[in-house]
Order: structure tokens, then C-alpha cells, then sequence
């Protein structure tokens, strides 16, 4: 019998349109989470998703595509998973998370096309302790799954203890509605 974890999406919101400061003085990292967001979002477990949206005008787009391209990245569709990520102690709360991803490539997309995150609030059915595992397996599925460009594990390979259906609700697009690990072996 699969474990079963769902997660409720988000809305998705515009990622630089909730900073308070963007990269300033030459620095990658110098930036603030509104407080709504903070707010919102640090004190949550969860699964979170960077998308992009190279859905702009045609001049627009022809640039967007061309810096895709030199990466070697598909030019095709309008919102497309980048990152999936985890948040699943209070350790490393959701800011903290963006603020490493800032760090390390999302400074990269200010000017290549809008990005925007979605964050997924779980129901699950184990026990509180077995939580944190049980979201990161939810994790490693939906990379697998998806094969976002900027996550460099469990792109080809995860492991799991048991198999996990994960069910995906809420504003879930572009993500399919369920799926089982035992499909990737």
C-alpha cells in the first residue's frame, strides 16, 4: 500500500514583485521578503515550486528564448517548472530557503523572464514523526517527475523506504493531479 501525502498548491505570486529590495551594490544576495510573504510562509512544512513564464510579447520572447537556448533548455510553453524544493523544519524556514536560491542562480532570471513561486501546504496520512520524510519522497517524485532545470538531484534517480501517491490540489497547474512512484520503476 502506497503512503499518500497531498498538497494543496498556492496561487502562484510573483517572486520579484514580493521583495522589498533586489540585488543592490553588485550583491546577488542583498534582498527582503515582504512581510505578507514572511509571514505567510516561514512558519510552513511544505513543497515549493519556481516557475517561469516565457509566455511575453514576441520580441520579448525571442530574446527569452535565445538565452534558453544558449543553455540548452526547451523554448516551448508558457509556465514551466524550474525548481522544486522542500521546507520541512524551522531551521531552514521558506525565506531562508529563497534567500540560498537568491544566492546561488535565481539573481540569473530578473531580466529573463518573470518567475513566479507556488507553495503547497501537505494533508498526509502517517505519523507527525514520519512528516519530514514523507515530504522530502514527495519531493523526490515530483522532480523525477517533472525534471525541473535548475534541480540537480533526483533528476535521473531517487530512492524511497515505500512507495508514496502524491495527489496535487489547489492551483496545481502545471503539475498532473496525482502521481504514484511505483510508475518510476
Amino acid at each position: 500500500m502506497d503512503r499518500k501525502i497531498e498538497l494543496k498548491w498556492s496561487q502562484r505570486f510573483d517572486f520579484v514583485g514580493n521583495l522589498t529590495t533586489g540585488p543592490t551594490g553588485g550583491s546577488a544576495t542583498s534582498f527582503q521578503v515582504k512581510a505578507s510573504l514572511r509571514n505567510t510562509y516561514s512558519s510552513l512544512f511544505g513543497i515549493y515550486m519556481f516557475l517561469e513564464d516565457t509566455s511575453f510579447e514576441p520580441g520579448r520572447r525571442s530574446a527569452i528564448e535565445g538565452w534558453r537556448t544558449s543553455r540548452g533548455l526547451a523554448t516551448t510553453g508558457a509556465l514551466k517548472p524550474i525548481y522544486i524544493g522542500i521546507v520541512k523544519s524551522d531551521q531552514r524556514d521558506f525565506v531562508e530557503r529563497m534567500r540560498e536560491h537568491h544566492k546561488k542562480w535565481i539573481h540569473q532570471y530578473h531580466d529573463k523572464g518573470q518567475l513566479f513561486v507556488k507553495f503547497a501546504t501537505t494533508y498526509y496520512w502517517c505519523k507527525e514523526e514520519e512528516l519530514p520524510q514523507l515530504i522530502e519522497d514527495a519531493e523526490s517524485v515530483l522532480v523525477f517527475e517533472l525534471k525541473p532545470y535548475e534541480n540537480t538531484a533526483k533528476i535521473n534517480s531517487y530512492r524511497l523506504a515505500e512507495h508514496v501517491l502524491v495527489s496535487n490540489t489547489g492551483h496545481h497547474a502545471p503539475l498532473p493531479k496525482s502521481i504514484r512512484s511505483n510508475r518510476h520503476f
